[in-house]
């Protein structure tokens, strides 16, 4: 009998670089907006274990089974059945600006007395840098996926190909109703697009 709570279907609109991690291995902590327009933080998704129909993206509408975590309080935090992940669907291009408007706030401290930890939030003054990772910081990285591919795994018979991580930190820095952050994004698809060299 399964342990999983329920079957829920979201919107993703994040999907962050992969990372390795001892208890997990190779994982992707996704984002979306469920049906009754709540964030859902979806973890750990072994994604490039996944058979490719259900590899999904940016946009993309998945049906997947969930249980709440023990080790993750947070209320948008959901532990998904990666295997149970199907794509049913897709946000078409004219609806997602409406989508978005209607999650935007100009800042995360009001949403933090409301128990929030995910926001879509609308920055001004935004600047972008990129800035090469340094050597021995990239290799430590690369050295992390090689040892996780070089593993084998009873569950999946496809040998995992090692990720070769992006060179570059994308930096931010903006000003919202809070004052002035600064992040780094650690999207994987910007990184996709980045030529590795």
């Amino acid at each position: 009998m399964s342990d999983f709570e329920g079957t829920s279907e979201a919107i993703i609109l994040v999907k962050a670089s992969p990372q390795v991690g001892k208890r997990h291995g190779e994982t992707v902590c996704c984002a979306g907006v469920n049906d009754k327009g709540e964030w859902v933080r979806l973890y750990p998704v072994s994604f490039r274990t996944l058979n490719q129909a259900s590899q999904f993206r940016r946009w993309d509408r998945i049906r997947f089974r969930w249980k709440r975590p023990q080790d993750d309080h947070r209320p948008e935090s959901l532990r998904v059945d990666h295997q149970s992940i199907e794509v049913i669907g897709e946000l078409k291009r004219k609806d997602r600006l409406n989508f978005l408007s209607r999650l935007e706030v100009s800042s995360i401290n009001k949403t933090k007395p409301e128990g929030k930890t995910l926001a879509l939030l609308r920055p001004r003054d935004l600047k972008f840098s990129i800035e090469r990772k340094a050597q021995v910081d990239l290799n430590e990285e690369k050295q992390k996926f090689q040892a996780l591919a070089a593993q084998a795994d009873m569950f999946n018979s496809t040998p995992l190909i090692p990720y070769d991580p992006c060179p570059y930190a994308f930096k931010y820095r903006y000003v919202t109703d809070d004052g002035e952050r600064e992040g780094t994004c650690q999207d994987w698809e910007t990184d996709e697009v980045v030529p590795v060299v």
